[in-house]
């Protein structure tokens, strides 16, 4: 009687996760065929002119002058107030159509190095896309975010971008590609566009963090804007002092970044940190890619 029990506790274990690996597979089919037309949609769109979005309603300008952003919600499952309805700006052409399918929309990030990475990026509160879709439908690839703390108009300092690290590569799951020198330094610059603006970027760390306060690798990466130069300074020397390639790439107090966050190893703590800062107006790709080529070392 106890064999046929536990037989049958076998199979059915062995169902379960059978079950288990069919559905992963068919959702990692499922999320790349998405962001197939996704791009196709991106690519349709970037002949456009630029738009500028329909001016807010007076209750919602109101709610806004008196910093209520939540009066301006709609109804799940519509987008939240961000971005948040600003009159006059216009949008950028390429993201039109992706914005006219989801106004959670917050941009677009595509990287020169990883082909799957080029795909459009939401905003609502950190849980919501953790394990949805871009049209908000169950799927264990999420979609990638930027963090419910950072404002893109007027644009913070330091934009959040988080993304699940995948087996099957979607979203951040090919990111760990770039912790390898020579796949860093012959491709090295991301580019993300919000919906007003596109800056190309340049890493200057790749870390491997905590989010573990008692671990000696704890780091907040969360920090959108920065009290002083000083301020800066220890957000970016920190994720410098921790990354495992010493890069060429300087620093200033002004310069914009943006940082890209994944979960990495069997440690539910650590998370894999690709930190940039965007080109400064007339700094050439070339040099910059020349001289990261030359001088980036590995720790």
């Amino acid at each position: 009687m106890l064999r046929r029990a536990l037989l049958l506790v076998s199979v059915t274990l062995l169902l379960a996760a059978g079950y288990l690996a069919v559905d992963y597979i068919r959702q990692g089919n499922s999320t790349k065929k998405l962001q197939e037309e996704l791009r196709a949609q991106r690519a349709q769109s970037a002949t456009m002119e630029p738009t500028t979005p329909p001016a807010p309603t007076q209750a919602a300008m109101a709610a806004l002058a008196q910093g209520d952003a939540a009066a301006v919600m709609q109804p799940s499952p519509a987008p939240t107030a961000r971005p948040l309805a600003t009159p006059g700006a216009a949008m950028l052409p390429h993201l039109v159509n992706s914005y006219s399918r989801n106004k959670d929309l917050a941009g677009w990030l595509q990287s020169d190095a990883i082909q799957d990475i080029d795909f459009p990026v939401v905003q609502r509160d950190n849980d919501y896309y953790v394990h949805r879709d871009f049209y908000g439908r169950s799927n264990l690839a999420g979609t990638v975010f930027l963090d419910e703390d950072n404002y893109t108009l007027p644009q913070d300092q330091n934009l959040v971008l988080h993304g699940h690290n995948m087996k099957n590569g979607t979203m951040f799951g090919k990111l760990v590609r770039l912790m390898n020198r020579s796949t860093l330094v012959e491709a090295p610059f991301f580019s993300f566009s919000t919906l007003y603006e596109g800056n190309t970027y340049v890493p200057y760390a790749v870390s491997l963090t905590s989010v573990d306060p008692s671990s000696p690798r704890y780091f907040n990466f969360i920090h959108p804007q920065f009290a002083d130069a000083a301020d800066f300074e220890a957000y970016s020397g920190r994720l410098t002092a921790l990354s495992g390639m010493a890069l060429p790439v300087d620093l200033q107090a002004d310069d914009r970044l943006l940082t890209l966050v994944t979960c990495h190893g069997q440690d539910e703590n650590e998370r894999l940190v690709v930190a940039l800062r965007a080109l400064r107006p007339g700094e050439s790709r070339e040099g910059l890619q020349a001289l990261i080529r030359e001088k980036t070392i590995t720790r």
